[in-house]
């Protein structure tokens, strides 16, 4: 996260000028959006964005509809499909945004259909973005790479757990971070089988039922 966003304002809680600048004009943002209410538009662009990037780390449709309060997951469809909405539209999603943006989503279909669909559609997940609501996307995007053989980075397992990015896995991962994968996954109740279905590891090659400790 850079500093001077609102990504670092919020999600990283810098508190000092270079952020406060750009939080206290966010929040002027949102005042007069609740003043001028459904008679104020706005592009629906920053939404759509926050709404894609939510399905890029599993939360579904219904959820996100859940956390705006909305009572149908048609709202967030209609969202979706229009140049413009209300303000006060913007500022429910952009909550529901915030409440979302860090969860872990347990693997199931339904986070799965999502994550495809944000693929398809070329969404990114949070993390890719300074400034999601400007469309300003990290410098150092994430991009597939030979790891060494015997590194461990806790980060890289982190990533791949928390997305389910297994296309990234599939060739980004070291032998020992494979192995924590599947540790983890275990953990969590799911069957080996399954993840080398996602993955395209060979079922027992990485099996370890122990945490492993990183070298020093």
């Amino acid at each position: 996260m850079r500093h001077g966003t609102i990504t670092m304002a919020t999600t990283g809680g810098c508190n000092e000028p270079c952020c406060r600048a750009v939080q206290t004009r966010y929040v002027k943002q949102w005042r007069l959006a609740r003043q001028r209410g459904h008679e104020f538009q706005v592009s629906s662009l920053p939404t759509r964005r926050k709404i894609g990037a939510l399905w890029a780390i599993g939360v579904t449709t219904t959820e996100i509809a859940e956390a705006a309060g909305y009572t149908s997951r048609a709202s967030i469809s209609n969202v979706m499909k229009r140049p413009v909405i209300l303000a006060r539209t913007e500022e429910r999603i952009e909550q529901a945004y915030r409440k979302l943006e860090m969860a872990i989503v347990p693997p199931s279909r339904p986070a799965t259909r999502a994550r495809t669909r944000a693929r398809q559609q070329g969404w990114l997940p949070p993390l890719a973005y300074d400034d999601i609501h400007e469309g300003v996307v990290a410098r150092s995007e994430r991009e597939p790479k030979t790891a060494p053989r015997h590194r461990l980075d806790e980060l890289e397992v982190d990533y791949v757990m928390q997305y389910a990015d297994w296309e990234y896995a599939k060739t980004s991962l070291s032998p020992l971070e494979k192995a924590e994968v599947i540790r983890r996954w275990l953990a969590d109740g799911h069957s080996e089988a399954e993840l080398c279905r996602l993955t395209g590891w060979k079922e027992g090659r990485y099996r370890t039922n122990q945490p492993i400790q990183e070298a020093s």
